[in-house]
C-alpha cells in the first residue's frame, strides 16, 4: 500500500459509540387530496406522495426507464419481478428495484426496495419501505414531523460496519469507501473510522478528498479532541504530506512530514528513516541539495545506529564524515531504504563536486536502490565508476 495506514496493535474502534437523534420537520405540497413530499433519489430530485398504506415505495414505468437510461440508475439495481395491489383492487406485475440513496428533508436512506408498476402511469407513492427507515412520524396539517429522524437503523450500522471493514482488509477500497461513507453520513464514525475513510480515498489516488479528511482530523489533534492515539496521530500527519506530495504541493508536504519525523519515538526508528527519505526527496524537487542531504544522512543514522551499532559507533568516531570509507569495509545484503537515501548523497556529491562518487554509488547498488543501479550502469557504460 502506498501509505502507511497504521502502527498500532490496539483493537480499533471505527465507529462513535452513541448516535444523536433530532425532530426534522417538512413541508409537504398540497396537490388536491394528497400531500406531496420532495425528496432526491440517486442524485434526481422528485415528489412523492407520502402514503402509509403502500407497502413499498412506488414509482412509474416511465420515470423508472427515464432513470436507467439517464444513468440514475443501473441495471444491477434491477432485483427482479413480482406481483402488485394496486388502488382499484387489481393485482399487476411489478418490477422490484433497489434505490441506492432516498434523501427526504436531508435525511439520507440507503439501499430502499421499490417498485415499477409495469403497464400503466403510476404516481410516485413513498411507502413503508422508505417510511419505516426515517423514524416515528407524524402530520400535523401539510407538516411532516419525523422523530429521532437520522435514516439509520442499527441494523443498517452494523451491516455497512461489517462491510467497510470486510472490503478494506481485503483492499477493495472503492467498496470499502461506499460503506464508510454511509456510516459517515450518519454521523456515527468515529476519529478513526474517518481515518480509514480518508485512508480509501488516498488508496484511490483521490488526494484531494483525502486531504479534507485529513486535515479535519488534524484540527482535532490541534484542539487536543481527537481519539486517536500519539502514534497514530504521528501517522496521519505522514499520509497527509504523501497526499500534499502527490497532489505537487511539496511545501505542505515537508511541513507534515517535519512534524512527524520531530515527534517519532526512537524505537520507531525505521518508520523516522522512511519519513526522512520522503523530506530527502522533496528537497530534492526543488534542487536543494543540502537540505536533501541532511535529512538523507539523520535517516542512514537512524538505520545504521539500531541495526549496525558497530558501523554507527565507527562513523561516530570520525565525526560523521567518510561515510563512504566506513561503509565500504563491510559488505551489505539488500537494504533498499538506506540505499536509497546513500544514493540521495552521492545526488548532492554529484551536484556539488561535479563527478560521481563511485563507491557510494557501488554501495548504494549493492543494497538494492533502483536508482543508484541505474546511475551505477550508466557511468560504468562511460568507463567511469566500476
Amino acid at each position: 500500500m502506498k501509505n502507511i495506514k497504521t502502527i498500532t496493535t490496539a483493537i480499533v474502534l471505527l465507529f462513535a459509540v452513541t448516535m444523536t437523534f433530532a425532530r426534522t420537520t417538512i413541508t409537504m405540497e398540497k396537490d388536491g387530496g394528497v400531500y406531496k413530499v420532495p425528496c432526491v433519489v440517486n442524485g434526481l430530485r422528485m415528489k412523492f406522495i407520502f402514503d402509509t398504506g403502500a407497502a413499498n415505495v412506488c414509482i412509474s414505468e416511465s420515470m423508472a426507464t427515464y432513470m436507467l437510461e439517464n444513468d440514475y440508475l443501473n441495471k444491477s439495481d434491477i432485483l427482479g419481478t413480482g406481483l402488485s395491489s394496486v388502488a382499484d383492487g387489481r393485482i399487476v406485475d411489478h418490477v422490484k428495484i433497489r434505490l441506492s440513496t432516498l434523501e427526504i428533508g436531508g435525511i439520507k436512506l440507503y439501499d430502499v426496495e421499490a417498485v415499477v408498476i409495469t403497464g400503466q402511469s403510476s404516481p410516485l407513492l413513498l411507502g413503508q419501505s422508505a417510511i419505516t427507515k426515517i423514524g416515528k412520524v407524524s402530520i400535523n396539517g401539510n407538516q411532516l414531523i419525523i422523530e429521532d429522524a437520522g435514516g439509520c437503523s442499527q441494523a443498517d450500522i452494523d451491516e455497512w460496519v461489517e462491510k467497510a471493514e470486510t472490503y478494506f482488509k481485503r483492499e477493495v477500497y472503492a467498496k470499502a469507501l461506499e460503506y464508510y461513507l454511509k456510516v459517515d453520513d450518519c454521523d456515527f464514525l468515529s476519529d478513526w473510522g474517518r481515518y480509514r475513510l480518508a485512508n480509501c480515498y488516498h488508496e484511490l489516488d483521490k488526494y484531494e478528498q483525502a486531504l479534507k479528511v485529513y486535515e479535519s482530523l488534524i484540527r482535532k489533534i490541534d484542539n487536543r479532541t481527537t481519539e486517536l492515539k500519539f502514534l497514530d496521530q504521528v501517522v496521519l500527519y505522514i499520509n497527509a504530506a504523501d497526499c500534499y506530495r502527490r497532489a505537487g504541493n511539496i511545501k505542505a508536504s515537508i511541513y507534515h512530514n517535519q512534524i512527524a519525523e520531530s515527534n517519532l519515538p526512537d524505537e520507531e526508528w525505521e518508520l523516522a528513516a522512511k519519513v526522512c527519505y520522503e523530506l530527502a526527496m522533496c528537497y530534492l524537487s526543488q534542487k536543494d541539495h543540502v537540505n536533501a542531504d541532511a535529512y538523507a544522512t539523520i535517516g542512514i543514522k537512524h538505520i545504521l545506529k539500531h541495526k549496525y551499532p558497530k558501523v554507527y559507533s565507527e562513523w561516530e568516531r570520525v565525526g560523521f564524515r567518510n561515510l563512504g570509507s566506513v561503509m565500504g569495509k563491510y559488505r551489505w545484503g539488500r537494504e533498499e531504504l538506506m540505499g536509497n537515501l546513500i544514493f540521495v548523497i552521492c545526488d548532492d556529491y554529484y551536484n556539488t563536486m561535479g563527478s560521481p562518487h563511485c563507491q557510494m554509488i557501488r554501495i548504494a547498488a549493492e543494497m538494492g536502490s533502483p536508482a543508484a543501479q541505474e546511475a551505477r550502469n550508466l557511468w560504468r557504460s562511460y568507463g567511469i565508476c566500476q
